[in-house]
């Protein structure tokens, strides 16, 4: 580039300290915490790529200040990443499902935490914008057995709190009704297989008036003070709420594939009841999986929206 090109970029001031940082690292690489770009150039344009889920995607700068070897750069835009969706798994058999597809479909980036590991790393509220906690063969007070629910519970509280969006399903959906003051108890009859969810609400858009969902749970939550009472089931009143148009319970598995079915099947046995069904009676309705996986879509992206 010619000096005199040089001479006439505008270099505007800074009058936030926290839009910009420093960087010192020559190779372009993704910073996980800020998801800026570290660059060391000789001269740098107003705009270049930084990497994101799907490779490389273009920024502006506001400004572009050279210090000997470092540089600054501020966000014209606040664009990053389209959405950062990181979920607890609280087993390894039930993992997000159907859940990834959607993320997977719309170019969203998905981060974990492992519950069911040694190493248990909860991300700063900063570093996601959906939070999905998941299902679990667990119960909620089980802390002595395990003592990583007692951060969880406060990691959700935060969450919810702090303004975020979240879904919360069967066990994750007695989660997020605990953090939001609500009160979690035996159900009167276990619930397993493929049972029939009315809706109470039509305020999310897609959902048909009623539909065959899995379940798989013997506890229930009680509702949220304050949140809006979405769906209902013969053998289990509350299976779904709304709180503050950001946070979903769901008590039943929109989210379950057939694959990971057979590993909760392998690895639960639910006892005999007037509403669990036999491994032949939950496959026999094989068909509702895309039925279920369309339905999930439609209680993500109204969080999404």
């Amino acid at each position: 580039m010619s000096e005199e090109k040089q001479k006439n970029i505008r270099i505007p001031k800074a009058k936030n300290p926290d839009q910009y940082r420093t960087y010192t690292k020559i190779a372009l690489t993704k910073n996980p915490k800020s998801m800026y770009i570290q660059i060391k150039v000789s001269w740098v344009p107003r705009t270049f790529s930084r990497v994101g889920p799907r490779g490389y995607e273009r920024c502006e700068y506001t400004e572009i200040k050279a210090r000997k070897d470092l540089y600054r750069a501020i966000l014209l835009k606040k664009e990053r990443f389209k959405l950062i969706v990181h979920y607890l798994q609280h087993v390894p058999y039930e993992g997000l499902g159907y859940i990834q597809d959607w993320a997977d479909e719309r170019g969203f980036h998905l981060t974990k935490t492992a519950l069911y590991k040694d190493d248990i790393h909860f991300p700063e509220l900063s570093e996601f914008d959906l939070l999905i906690v998941l299902g679990g063969p667990m119960n909620i007070d089980q802390t002595d057995e395990y003592p990583w629910l007692k951060q969880e519970k406060e990691f959700i509280s935060r969450a919810i709190h702090s303004g975020k969006k979240v879904l919360g399903i069967c066990m994750g959906s007695q989660l997020t009704a605990t953090a939001l003051g609500a009160r979690v108890s035996k159900n009167a009859f276990e619930e397993v297989g493929w049972h029939e969810v009315k809706m109470r609400e039509t305020r999310i858009p897609g959902l048909p008036a009623s539909f065959k969902a899995m379940q798989w749970h013997g506890d229930t939550f009680d509702l949220p003070e304050d949140c809006i009472w979405l769906a209902e089931s013969e053998a289990c009143s509350n299976q779904a709420f709304l709180y503050d148009d950001r946070v979903i319970g769901l008590q039943f598995h929109l989210e379950f594939t057939e694959e990971i079915v057979s590993k909760v099947a392998e690895s639960e046995t639910p006892s005999k009841g007037q509403y669990v069904q036999s491994l032949e009676e939950i496959a026999e309705g094989r068909h509702y999986f895309q039925q279920s996986k369309r339905l999930v879509s439609c209680f993500l992206d109204y969080l999404n929206q």
